[in-house]
């Protein structure tokens, strides 16, 4: 996949994305076209083939809504579109990474996130590994 590229989503990328996060049933209402700065894309030549956001809450940073087209999962995109997001992390300076998922724990597992604790109500929150080195 030499032609893939991520890069901060843009405008022009809000309905492609909006289609991919809506398909895997992750949240949009809160989403518009000029509020997709904390979102990243990986574009595979020149089409959105996923997505992934970050939020930021007082140094701790909340990755939400990772999703890939299904006809290139499983090609390393989300783990590629992971790492973009943690490197950009770091130079927000966050000094911790979260994510909430009811389905996704074990994929982020693989990638060496954790979960402190136990968490209720269907929801697993989970820690990027070495969250103390964010910083």
């Amino acid at each position: 996949m030499t032609d893939l590229e991520i890069r901060p989503a843009g405008p022009a990328d809000f309905e492609a994305a909006k289609d991919l996060l809506q398909a895997a049933g992750l949240p949009v209402e809160d989403l518009s076209g000029d509020q997709l700065g904390h979102f990243l894309v990986a574009s595979l030549g020149g089409v959105v083939a996923g997505v992934i956001g970050l939020e930021a809450f007082s140094g701790i940073g909340l990755l939400r809504s990772l999703v890939t087209r299904a006809d290139v999962r499983n090609a390393g995109i989300g783990r590629r579109l992971v790492a973009a997001l943690e490197v950009r992390a770091r130079r927000q300076g966050l000094q911790e990474l979260w994510l909430l998922t009811t389905d996704a724990d074990h994929y982020f597992e693989t990638l060496g996130y954790r979960t402190p604790h136990e968490v209720y109500f269907g929801t697993t929150a989970l820690l990027a590994p070495a969250a103390e080195a964010m910083v």
